[in-house]
C-alpha cells in the first residue's frame, strides 16, 4: 500500500506525465519501494494462528477488514481521478512535425547532433480546476544529443524533455548529462 501511495504522490506532483515520468513510475514496480526492508517471514501457520487469535480475543476482525476495504477503495478512487486528470505521453510518432519553437531552441542551443523524438499525447479527460488557467500539453518531445567529446565514461550525452502547447514551449527538463 505504501508503494501505491508513493506512486500516486509522484503523479499528483506532476500536471502531466511525460515519457520519463512514465519510466519513473515503471521503476517503482521494477525496483520496489526503497523505504521497505527485508524481514524473515513467519510460517503460514504461525501467521494465521496469530491473526485469528488476536481478532477473536479483541473482537475487531470485522473492523480491521472494513478499514482495509475502505483504504483500498480510497486508493482506487484516487487512481481513477489521477488517470482522468493527467495528460500522458503515449506512443512514439515517427512522422510528426517539429514545432518552430523547438527548431528555435535547437538553433539557440549548443547541441551538435540533435535528434528529436515526438510522442503522441493522451489528453486528460477531466481537468476540473485548471481548465482555462493552465495550458494543456499538446506535445511531448525528447531531444537527444551526443557530442563528439569523449570523457572517462564515454561520449557526452544530453537529453531534454520538452512539453509544448499550440507551438509554445510549456516546460523543459534536462534529463541526462554525462
Amino acid at each position: 500500500m505504501s508503494l501505491l501511495r508513493a506512486r500516486q504522490r509522484y503523479v499528483q506532483a506532476n500536471a502531466s506525465m511525460g515519457v520519463t515520468d512514465l519510466k519513473t513510475l515503471a521503476q517503482y514496480l521494477v525496483l520496489g519501494d526503497a523505504s521497505t526492508y527485508c524481514v524473515s517471514a513467519p510460517t503460514p501457520a504461525a501467521a494465521a494462528t496469530t491473526k485469528f487469535a488476536f481478532a477473536a480475543v479483541t473482537g475487531i476482525a470485522g473492523v480491521v477488514d472494513k478499514a482495509r476495504g475502505q483504504r483500498r477503495q480510497a486508493a482506487a478512487e484516487m487512481g481513477a481521478f489521477l488517470k482522468a486528470s493527467r495528460t500522458v505521453a503515449s506512443r512514439r510518432q515517427d512522422s510528426a512535425t517539429v514545432p518552430a519553437s523547438i527548431e528555435k531552441l535547437l538553433q539557440a542551443s549548443d547541441f551538435e547532433n540533435p535528434r528529436v523524438a515526438s510522442y503522441a499525447v493522451r489528453p486528460a479527460s477531466l481537468r476540473p480546476h485548471t481548465r482555462g488557467i493552465v495550458p494543456e500539453v499538446k506535445g511531448f518531445f525528447l531531444i537527444f544529443d551526443q557530442s563528439g567529446t569523449r570523457g572517462p565514461r564515454g561520449a557526452a550525452r544530453r537529453v531534454l524533455e520538452v512539453q509544448t502547447s499550440n507551438g509554445s514551449i510549456l516546460n523543459m527538463k534536462e534529463l541526462y548529462t554525462r
